[in-house]
């Protein structure tokens, strides 16, 4: 049977729409799972917290800041587009669904830095 799969009339098989369309179903199915699987809340932790320091949230030298990436961040100045604008809410949305998710939004204060990225992006000059 494997030499059968490995043959050239398998391959010819194989690229026939009906078997096309099936392959191209299977590898949405497969990133819509990996777009699924939660991530860690240390790495959700890590966006957030740099997230925080760029948009003046929370300073860069504040004691609260447990990632040393978001200790290396700058602040962000200057005007926002509203292109770049909206990728940030919907970032900090994103964030706040896998919190969520993972039943850690309560935990940290996490709800209300959201809440303030949120405003502070929402209402950028």
């Amino acid at each position: 049977m494997l030499d059968y799969f490995a043959s050239p009339e398998a391959e010819r098989l194989a690229t026939k729409k009906p078997f096309a369309e099936l392959h191209s179903w299977a590898g949405q199915q497969a990133k819509a799972a990996a777009a699924a699987t939660p991530q860690p809340v240390e790495k959700l932790d890590e966006q957030l917290q740099v997230l925080l320091v760029r948009y003046k949230v929370v300073r860069p030298d504040s004691p609260t800041l447990t990632v040393p990436r978001a200790r290396e961040e700058k602040p962000f100045s200057g005007p926002l587009p509203p292109t770049q604008q909206k990728q940030v809410l919907e970032v900090v949305a994103r964030l706040e669904q896998e919190f969520a998710r993972g039943s850690w939004l309560e935990q940290n204060d996490r709800k209300r830095l959201l809440q303030e990225l949120r405003e502070r992006v929402r209402y950028w000059q």
